[in-house]
């Protein structure tokens, strides 16, 4: 484990500082005016506290740079609704980026002056008499009511068909409709698929996915098992077996590297690389400095992972629990 640990913390190499300030911090974008873009969507109260500055070929935007951390929680909800990934995030030295844009001051000389309110003057219109022939007061047919067995109910947004006249001395067949139900088997929602096999990492691999690392127990190490997600730029180290705090950090996909970071991107630090896809898993090897450092697993469901590290595993729905899906479980039905 300390081997593990020691790799995470190569991956995420971030320097704290004694004066930290705290900013609330929407993501890391390549694209500027896809970015303007997006904050000009943002109400005017939240966009006159965005900065956006450049570091290396990224473009971060942020709102607010305080020493306070609590002054920004009941702010950072607001944010959210309109980047999903923006977080509280603290640094010494974001300030010292070239500044892109500052919306606090573009929004303080964009405001117009406040125009007089004039109320609009009601002019009298006289209304114009038009005269109406009466209308004549048709008689409405009756129509013989026909009954509806219980079997025809199930049937729904049926059109009526249209009315067959009978010939004399012909026996009409007799129509019916029959609904067929199709028995979704229970094997059928918790059926492995295939996952797509990619030759490097990339955004469509690691977007909006998750997996399972295993680190098979040695004779100083327990076994270990980390759910490993990944957001837009964003990853989240969760243990699940294994004495191991929750971690955090940005990626960056380049080429065949998978870099990780957790305040600026630099191409000099620690990466991954993904060497081979296997049947229900894919080998991912990190390095630092030039060197191998080793090869770990990341598995795709966590009974698989489980059953490498020797540990028992679940089935059905007890697996979707144990996996945190079933808040989307339950809300599709």
């Amino acid at each position: 484990m300390i081997r593990l640990l020691v790799i995470l913390t190569l991956l995420i190499h971030g320097t704290h500082a004694s004066s930290q300030k705290y900013f609330i911090q929407f993501g890391s974008f390549k694209n500027l005016k896809g970015l303007e873009k997006s904050i000009d969507g943002l109400p005017s109260s939240l966009r006159s506290h965005v900065l956006i500055v450049r570091s290396n070929s990224w473009y971060i935007p942020f709102a607010y740079h305080t020493s306070n951390k609590n002054a920004l929680k009941s702010k950072l909800p607001l944010y959210k609704r309109y980047f999903k990934d923006a977080r509280i995030a603290n640094s010494s030295y974001i300030l010292n980026h070239p500044l892109v844009r500052n919306y606090a001051t573009e929004t303080r000389t964009q405001v117009a002056p406040k125009r007089r309110y004039i109320p609009p003057v009601k002019q009298y219109k006289q209304p114009l008499l038009q005269y109406a022939p009466p209308v004549k007061r048709q008689a409405i047919p009756k129509y013989q009511n026909v009954a509806i067995s219980p079997e025809d109910n199930i049937l729904t947004n049926i059109q009526p068909l249209a009315p067959i006249t009978p010939t004399p001395g012909v026996t009409q067949a007799v129509v019916t409709q029959k609904v067929v139900r199709k028995q979704v088997e229970e094997n059928d929602v918790f059926s492995d698929v295939q996952p797509k096999k990619y030759k490097n990492f990339s955004k469509q691999m690691l977007s909006g996915q998750h997996y399972y690392l295993a680190y098979k127990k040695t004779d100083s190490n327990p076994n270990l098992l980390i759910k490993v997600s990944f957001g837009n730029h964003q990853v989240t180290y969760q243990p699940v077996i294994g004495e191991m705090k929750m971690t955090k950090a940005n990626y960056v996909t380049e080429g065949d590297r998978l870099y990780m970071f957790a305040d600026t991107f630099t191409r000099n630090g620690s990466f991954s690389k993904l060497d081979e896809h296997r049947s229900n898993h894919f080998l991912v090897s990190s390095w630092a400095k030039g060197k191998k450092l080793n090869t770990l697993r990341y598995y795709y469901k966590m009974n698989d992972a489980k059953e490498y590290l020797g540990l028992g595993t679940s089935d059905g729905l007890a697996e979707i629990l144990s996996e945190g899906d079933y808040d989307d479980f339950f809300l599709d039905e």
